[in-house]
C-alpha cells in the first residue's frame, strides 16, 4: 500500500520536474481498487460498439473510448447525459476490468466535469490510471451512479453506448 503512494508522489514529482503541465480539466478524481480474490459475477463483454436504445430514464452512456497514454499510463474518457425528467446529483463514473477468467481485475471510479446534470445536460469525463492496473485485462464495463431528487440512488451497470430511437414518421 505504502509503495503504491510513494510510486504514485514519485510519478508526480517526476512528470512535473520534466515540464508536465496538466490543465484543470486534466486532473482526475479516481482511486484504483485491486480485487481481493473476489470472483467477478458479471460474465458479459463490453463492446466498444455495443448500443443501447431504450427510452432512458436516467444517465446514459453516450460515448466512451479507452487509450494508452505517455508515461505508462491509459485513459478511459467519455460522455454521459442525463435522460431522465430529474436531476442527477453526485454522479460517479466507475469503470471496472475484468480478466479471461470474468474475474474482477480492478475497479476505478471518477467524477464527470460537471457533477449535477440536470435533464438533458451532458458532461464529459476523463480517467486517467497506470497501465499496470490493465495487465490481463480482457474486457471492462462502465457503470453509472447518481442521486436522484428523493435522496434514492440510479444506478445503470454495464452502459452500453445509448443510441436514442430514430421514430419514421412518414407513412
Amino acid at each position: 500500500m505504502y509503495f503504491k503512494i510513494l510510486l504514485g508522489l514519485t510519478m508526480t514529482i517526476i512528470l512535473f520536474s520534466v515540464g508536465m503541465v496538466f490543465q484543470k480539466a486534466d486532473f482526475v478524481y479516481a482511486q484504483f481498487f485491486e480485487n481481493s480474490g473476489n470472483n467477478g459475477t458479471n460474465s458479459s463483454e463490453f463492446s466498444s460498439n455495443s448500443t443501447e436504445s431504450s427510452n432512458a430514464t436516467g444517465m446514459v452512456l453516450l460515448s466512451q473510448k479507452l487509450n494508452n497514454a505517455s508515461f505508462g499510463y491509459r485513459v478511459l474518457e467519455g460522455l454521459i447525459q442525463n435522460k431522465g425528467n430529474d436531476t442527477a446529483k453526485s454522479v460517479i463514473v466507475t469503470l471496472t476490468i475484468y480478466d479471461k477468467n470474468n474475474s474482477i481485475v480492478g475497479s476505478q471510479f471518477t467524477y464527470p466535469h460537471v457533477r449535477t446534470l440536470r435533464p438533458d445536460l451532458k458532461s464529459t469525463f476523463k480517467m486517467t490510471s497506470s497501465i499496470d492496473n490493465f495487465k490481463g485485462m480482457k474486457y471492462y464495463e462502465i457503470s453509472l451512479q447518481w442521486k436522484k431528487p428523493d435522496g434514492s440512488q440510479g444506478y445503470l451497470e454495464n452502459a452500453k453506448i445509448f443510441k436514442q430511437k430514430h421514430i419514421n414518421k412518414s407513412k
